[in-house]
């Protein structure tokens, strides 16, 4: 399918890319938001302020027919393993908190290679690939360091429960933190670049979490976006309300890449770092959804354009640059 053709084709450039300059490793960060509407962006013409998101889009290359799974769980899948999410079993739902599946143990995922190349590695945020046993854990796939919850759909306020249980930890263990998870992951991948080994490239995954219903942010942001409009959003205020904690935690998102890139620039390896942003999925637009697909039909979920058709961009500094246009 063209989704997992995308992702592996983007991987796979990478990854030629680095071998081709294999005396000096780039470092790569994967930022993946979440269900991000395609009319969300400033860039395609959203109402929700994305400066960081526009200026990776105009300053690398604008993947403008990226495609992904309608849902997280196979999207994820497929960037992990670059193999087809229905050969593994996980095609056609979230992995929820009830659920014991995974994807195999046998599976080799990619942050494997970069550790094998001789790469430090990190995962930030939510990962939704498996918890049910210690064989599905991040620091079990490849990654040195795993700081966020995993689990997709997990509060984003303090205590960051998911259907009763806490679900924030550091590499298995509960992390005691407070704060709007967006910032508080973004604050943790920065603090990951400025700690890291300097003698060794780095490879991040970081991975935001939008919010769900009522989930609220900070009071500014709330102010900000009390009264947006966008999508198929109705005059009913319940709805107003998750349309605006959406947008806040889309900006919020935003906020928190743009540090990442200035902390980049700051330690002086912004042009030697390969940056690939995503969406999971398309935006969710049902009676529950707040996202705005812009003029696409359908959204999260399904297998219409809206659902699967997502912003994304390859940056590479000096190596890449221009729109690809798939047809």
């Amino acid at each position: 399918m063209r989704y997992i053709n995308r992702i592996s084709a983007i991987l796979i450039v990478s990854l030629s890319l680095m071998a081709s300059v294999a005396q000096a490793k780039p470092n790569v960060v994967i930022i993946t938001a979440d269900s991000l509407g395609w009319g969300d962006v400033g860039f395609n013409g959203g109402s929700i302020e994305t400066p960081a998101i526009d200026n990776l889009l105009k300053s690398g290359v604008n993947l403008d027919r990226f495609y992904v799974a309608p849902l997280a769980t196979p999207t994820r899948v497929g960037l992990m393993t670059g193999r087809h999410p229905l050969r593994l079993g996980a095609a056609y739902a979230e992995i929820r908190g009830w659920d014991n599946v995974g994807v195999h143990y046998q599976e080799h995922f990619m942050p494997q290679s970069y550790q094998a190349a001789g790469y430090q590695t990190s995962m930030i945020g939510a990962w939704g690939l498996g918890h049910a046993q210690q064989s599905f854990h991040p620091n079990q796939r490849g990654f040195d360091e795993f700081v966020g919850h995993q689990l997709t759909g997990t509060a984003l306020n303090p205590p960051y429960t998911n259907i009763g249980g806490v679900d924030f930890q550091h590499n298995g263990q509960t992390f005691a933190t407070s704060g709007y998870e967006p910032q508080v992951i973004s604050s943790l991948a920065t603090d990951y670049v400025r700690g890291r080994d300097k003698n060794k490239p780095f490879f991040l995954w970081l991975a935001y979490s939008s919010a769900d219903k009522n989930d609220s942010a900070p009071a500014e942001l709330m102010a900000k976006y009390q009264n947006i409009g966008g999508g198929d959003i109705s005059l009913d205020p319940a709805r107003q309300q998750a349309r605006a904690s959406y947008a806040a935690s889309i900006d919020a998102m935003d906020q928190g890449i743009g540090q990442l890139l200035a902390v980049l620039a700051e330690e002086g390896v912004a042009d030697d770092t390969i940056v690939l942003f995503i969406s999971d999925a398309g935006g969710r637009t049902d009676k529950n959804g707040s996202a705005n697909n812009g003029s696409m039909a359908g959204g999260w979920g399904e297998t219409l354009e809206g659902g699967i058709h997502v912003p994304a961009a390859l940056v590479w500094p000096g190596e890449l640059s221009g729109a690809v246009k798939f047809s």
